[in-house]
């Protein structure tokens, strides 16, 4: 088992800064504090400092974490305080330069001890090191954070550029700190620096501030850290991992070849944005997580319930799930399951850094930066791309779809090869969720999700060897299964009038939208945000109510009576007779079904139809497929004249061709060599009538 050993000593900040350098180590965070955290650290010291008087009234600062390593000191907990206390003494022996008094020059240089060290090889340095070792700059040489800092020291403006977060921040505190004494120590910004209050706080700050300075020998550092919190935040679990990854590679060079892989890796994931959001939506809101679990579901993760149990909710601790201390294989007391723990050793850890991690980051970058070649299936890319990193559903599809290529390159043919995969895998994916949640009864997620990890765990063992033709077997095999468990009547993809669903969900009418505009020509709205499912039939209405009694409900709630559109047509429709939202009380009335954007609203109204009768796509439409987009002038109780129609009859008909249009979107709509429908279901599909989305 692990040992460990814990000394605590009360020091002031004298003494704290009479040891050192204090170094990063590498599972550390950056420097991150803002404003907020550097001006509470300073309210807080002089709530304490007495301004007025000589009485004694120290402040405690709370603990200092250290972790010894032959002479080298590591910072486990409070870098990002002590890192501020760090340049605290530096702004004060900047004013201390700016008083011109000689009796300050001795107190300046003395203020020196505190601020810098020498190393072993003769080098002044910081008593705090930022800057973690790589393997391109030996250890006796420290990069771009000592930099920014000694630029800081000598009056001048740090170059920034292409040094880190960790810089930006040192340059942005100090100036903070700076302004925020000033106003302490100075009656206005012309006004002379206060000697006497500046040296009397320059004592205090050294004597009187302290903090428990705990020394650590502990086996398991970053494990360590993982219960020890910096003001209340703890690292993440990327950090955590990294830390535990890297501790089980005990030659330096390789395990600083590591650091550099995975830092570079981290950096570009909480960057990385979704193609065409610009910069204010993150793939990962800001973070790798999403992207590490997703990864390792679609590694090792074989049922839901595996995924719930390690990676299904934001605590779960996937960087213990994943992992295994050696100690805990030979310990009787603990349950060591080897099948369910996947790194382990250094070898385990060298694929995942190359095969993992480095290699599936490369992919997105590489899509990130090609996305406008991507053709997506979907005309919002969205579904397309959360394929690809992080759908809530297709969490586990990346590793299975993509397998780990030592030759990847960024060819043509790669760049082909990714669309064609990411269009069959997307299609095939919404047409078995639309297939399932079409039966009646079938309207939960749940009869599917269990099914997307036995999917994968087929496609994975194609090992990237499938065409877009060989998923259609796996696919309907898991829509085979998923029926069979609920015991529906008939057997296979039968998707007959009778089971489909009077409860089909939202996305159908949007599906239907879609593939009305590709294969008619005509423009739709159904791209857009904040639509609605509109009940032809309204409410408080009280022809509908005296003609329809009791049946009202039924003939509102029916498939055949619903439509789709925009929330505020919607609203501004409310509870109109159904010849009024048609086309409109008047001529001017624009607010209708007709001139709505949507074509199975639109398609009701005649006059819809005789705008567009010379129109060859939608003529060719209602002849290739059989299709009666017919309109329909007044709904009834009974057919009481040729303009009223029986509202039973509008249902029926309705429905049946809903029906129709979902069994020639999904039934027997296979794909070809590129990834495509056979049949197009959106605009800029191949054989579509309407240009790609924009």
């Amino acid at each position: 088992m692990a040992s460990s050993k814990i000394t605590p000593v009360h020091k002031s900040i004298e003494e704290v800064f009479q040891s050192g350098p204090y170094r990063i180590d590498f599972y550390q965070r950056d420097y991150t504090w803002e404003e907020g955290e550097v001006e509470q650290l300073l309210d807080d010291i002089f709530d304490r400092f007495r301004v007025t008087d000589d009485k004694e009234n120290p402040y405690y600062l709370n603990t200092l974490v250290i972790h010894k390593e032959g002479q080298d000191e590591y910072l486990v907990d409070g870098q990002q305080r002590v890192s501020t206390l760090l340049l605290i003494l530096l702004v004060l022996h900047r004013i201390l330069g700016e008083i011109t008094d000689d009796d300050l020059k001795g107190k300046r240089k003395y203020l020196e001890n505190f601020i810098f060290v020498l190393t072993p090889e003769g080098k002044k340095v910081f008593r705090i090191i930022h800057d973690k070792l790589d393997s391109n700059r030996p250890k006796g040489e420290f990069g771009p954070h000592q930099q920014t800092l000694q630029e800081l020291r000598n009056g001048l403006s740090p170059k920034l550029e292409g040094r880190g977060i960790s810089s930006k921040r040192l340059a942005e505190n100090y100036q903070i700190i700076y302004n925020y004494l000033s106003e302490k120590f100075k009656k206005d910004g012309n006004s002379p620096w206060d000697k006497a209050l500046v040296e009397k706080f320059g004592d205090y700050f050294l004597n009187d501030v302290s903090l428990t300075k705990i020394e650590v020998e502990f086996d398991e550092v970053p494990m360590l850290f993982e219960v020890i919190n910096d003001r209340g935040r703890g690292l993440a679990r990327h950090e955590i991992l990294k830390g535990k990854l890297l501790g089980k590679i005990e030659d330096d060079g390789e395990r600083l070849k590591y650091l550099e892989i995975w830092n570079d890796c981290i950096s570009y994931l909480k960057q990385a944005k979704r193609p065409g959001k610009g910069k204010i939506s993150p793939i990962f809101r800001g973070d790798p997580e999403t992207f590490l679990k997703r990864l390792f579901a679609g590694r090792y993760v074989d049922s839901e319930q595996q995924y719930t149990n390690r990676l299904g909710k934001d605590s779960t601790p996937y960087d213990r799930e994943f992992l295994i201390r050696e100690d805990r294989k030979n310990d009787p007391n603990l349950p060591y399951r080897p099948d369910q723990y996947l790194i382990t050793g250094p070898e385990e850890i060298r694929d995942f850094r190359e095969e993992d991690l480095q290699f599936y980051t490369k992919l997105l970058r590489y899509v990130a930066r090609k996305h406008k070649n991507f053709p997506f299936l979907n005309p919002e890319t969205e579904l397309s791309w959360n394929l690809l990193f992080g759908s809530i559903h297709s969490r586990n599809y990346v590793p299975a779809v993509f397998p780990y290529d030592p030759n990847s390159d960024d060819s043509s043919d790669k760049l082909k090869d990714i669309c064609t995969r990411i269009r069959a895998l997307s299609f095939e994916e919404k047409r078995l969720r639309s297939i399932v949640s079409l039966q009646e009864g079938m309207q939960s997620n749940n009869d599917i999700n269990e099914s997307i990890y036995s999917i994968t765990s087929q496609i994975r063992k194609k090992e990237g060897k499938w065409k877009p033709q060989d998923l259609r077997e796996i696919f309907d095999n898991a829509i085979f299964k998923v029926i069979e468990d609920r015991n529906l009547e008939g057997k296979g993809l039968a998707l007959t009038p009778e089971r489909f669903s009077a409860e089909s969900p939202p996305s159908l009418f949007k599906d239907v939208e879609f593939f009305l505009s590709a294969q008619t020509g005509l423009e739709t709205r159904a791209r857009e945000r904040n639509l609605q499912l509109e009940h032809i039939i309204g409410l408080n209405n009280t022809h509908y109510e005296d003609e329809f009694g009791d049946a009202l409900y039924d003939h509102r709630d029916h498939l055949g009576c619903k439509l789709l559109l925009t929330a505020n047509i919607n609203n501004l429709l409310g509870n109109k007779s159904y010849e009024d939202k048609l086309n409109g009380k008047d001529s001017d009335d624009k607010i209708s079904y007709r001139d709505s954007g949507f074509i199975w609203a639109a398609s009701l109204s005649r006059q819809y139809h005789q705008d567009r009768k010379n129109q060859p796509a939608l003529k060719k439409f209602k002849e290739s497929f059989s299709f009666d987009l017919k309109s329909y002038d007044k709904l009834g109780k009974a057919n009481i004249d040729d303009k009223t129609t029986n509202i039973d009859d509008f249902k029926r008909e309705r429905k049946a061709l809903l029906y129709k249009i979902a069994e020639k979107m999904w039934i027997g709509n296979t794909l070809d060599d590129e990834g495509y429908p056979e049949i197009a279901i959106y605009p800029g599909h191949p054989g579509s009538k309407q240009n790609p989305t924009k």
